[in-house]
C-alpha cells in the first residue's frame, strides 16, 4: 500500500468518525395512553431524555392525530434564554426541505418589558435583581419555513389545532406544544408526516445579544407567578421535579441547540 492510498483511507475513517460523532440523538416517541392538557405544568408527563448541556428533560409522545412534546428544567438560565432571545423548535418530516417548519415560542422579549415596574423597584436596577413577567401574556407565535423566513404569526388560542404554553411553578418551567400531523382535519398547520415514521425534531435558542445589564443570569433570575435522569429515556416520574431542581442554573449553559431523530409510535 502507498502513501497516498494510507492518507485516503486514513482520511476516510476521521470523516466517518466526524460524521458519527455529529449523529443525531435517536429517541422513542411513546403512545399516547392519557389526555394531556396544553397548560404548561408538568403533571402529565413522566419520563424523558436529559438534554445534560442544559439539564433540561425532554418528552415526546403521540396518537394518529397529534405530536405532544414537553420541555422541563429547574435552570432558571435557560428560561431568562428562552425568554430574551425566544425558542424555536424544528420539525423536519425528511421528505424535503420545503416540509420543514419551525414554530417559535416564546417570542423575544425586550429587557425592558422584562423589568418589574418602576414602583417596585429599590432604587437603581441592578443585574441580580429580581426579573417578573407574566407567562399568560405570552400568546403570540410565529410559524418559520426552512430559511428561518417567518411566513406566518398567530395569537393564541389558535382554531389551527396547535396549542403551546409556557408555565413554571416552585420546581422550574415546563414547556408544551402539540402540532397536528397531515391526517389531521381542517387545520393548514401540520406536520406533514404520519405515524411509525422517523423524523426530526430540533431545539434552538435565538443568540441574545448583551446589553448594559450583561449576559442572561442564573440563580435568582426569574420569577412570574410562582418561581421557584440519567440520560437513557429515565426521566422524573410524572409531576416531579425537573432536571437541574430548585433555583438551579449557576454554572449551568443557557442556550440550546439539539436535534434527536424521533421513531414515532404507532402502538394503540
Amino acid at each position: 500500500m502507498n502513501k497516498l492510498e494510507q492518507f485516503t483511507i486514513s482520511l476516510f475513517c476521521l470523516v466517518s468518525l466526524a460524521y458519527a460523532g455529529c449523529s443525531d440523538t435517536e429517541i422513542a416517541s411513546k403512545w399516547l395512553d392519557r389526555a394531556i392538557k396544553i397548560d404548561g405544568k408538568n403533571t402529565e408527563w413522566e419520563g424523558g431524555t436529559l438534554i445534560k448541556e442544559v439539564n433540561a428533560s425532554l418528552a415526546v409522545c403521540n396518537d394518529e392525530h397529534f405530536l405532544y412534546l414537553s420541555l422541563t428544567s429547574g435552570n432558571e438560565a435557560l428560561l431568562q434564554h428562552m425568554l430574551m432571545g425566544g425558542l424555536t423548535v424544528w420539525f423536519d418530516p425528511m421528505t424535503g426541505s420545503k416540509s420543514v417548519v419551525g414554530i417559535r415560542y416564546p417570542l423575544p422579549i425586550a429587557m425592558p418589558d422584562m423589568m418589574p415596574p418602576m414602583e417596585e423597584r429599590e432604587g437603581e436596577f441592578k443585574p441580580n435583581q429580581r426579573i417578573t413577567i407574566s407567562l399568560d401574556k405570552l400568546v403570540e407565535f410565529q410559524v418559520l419555513n426552512s430559511d428561518k423566513k417567518v411566513v406566518e404569526s398567530l395569537l393564541l388560542p389558535t382554531s389551527k389545532e396547535i396549542a403551546l404554553k409556557l408555565g413554571k411553578d416552585k420546581n422550574g418551567f415546563t414547556y408544551e406544544l402539540r402540532i397536528p400531523f397531515s391526517g389531521s382535519p381542517s387545520s393548514p398547520l401540520v406536520l406533514a408526516t404520519d405515524t411509525a415514521k422517523t423524523i426530526r425534531i430540533g431545539l434552538e435558542t435565538s443568540k441574545v445579544e448583551q446589553g448594559p445589564m450583561g449576559p442572561p443570569m442564573g440563580g435568582e433570575g426569574m420569577a412570574g407567578e410562582n418561581m421557584g435522569p440519567p440520560p437513557d429515556g429515565d426521566g422524573p416520574p410524572m409531576g416531579g421535579m425537573p432536571p437541574g431542581g430548585r433555583g438551579s442554573g449557576s454554572g449551568k449553559q443557557a442556550s440550546l441547540d439539539v436535534w434527536y431523530n424521533v421513531k414515532l409510535s404507532s402502538i394503540k
